[in-house]
């Protein structure tokens, strides 16, 4: 089912990935995602990581111009909130199938999918 999440897009699930093979071919970098943490000191809450990651895509990959219209947010083993997105996710976001046990940050090898 598909969930809204505000008016701020839409939420498409839960989302199997590959340590090796993602199924969003870009991962936001820290140095972009900094640029838009709250107060702009590069912090950030997890409350916040979710509009985070979506404006640094919006805003810093020119998003909907370049082809971006999906984004995920995964945590990596280490605990790490990573932000991704890709030109044509929204063809290749289903590649491993759905799962269960995602958080609002996905989980190890998790995406939590979204849209614009």
């Amino acid at each position: 089912a598909v969930v809204s999440t505000q008016s701020t897009g839409t939420q498409l699930g839960c989302w199997k990935d590959s340590p090796t093979d993602h199924a969003f071919s870009k991962r936001v970098s820290a140095k972009i995602l900094a640029k838009y943490a709250p107060g702009g000191d590069g912090t950030y809450t997890s409350k916040d990581f979710y509009m985070q990651c979506r404006y640094a895509i919006r805003y810093s990959l020119g998003f909907l111009y370049n082809g971006y219209k999906l984004f995920a947010i995964q945590t990596g083993k280490d605990g790490k909130k990573q932000c991704w997105t890709g030109k044509n996710a929204e063809k290749t976001y289903k590649k491993y199938g759905r799962t269960r046990g995602c958080s609002l940050y996905g989980g190890i090898n998790k995406n939590r999918v979204f849209s614009f």
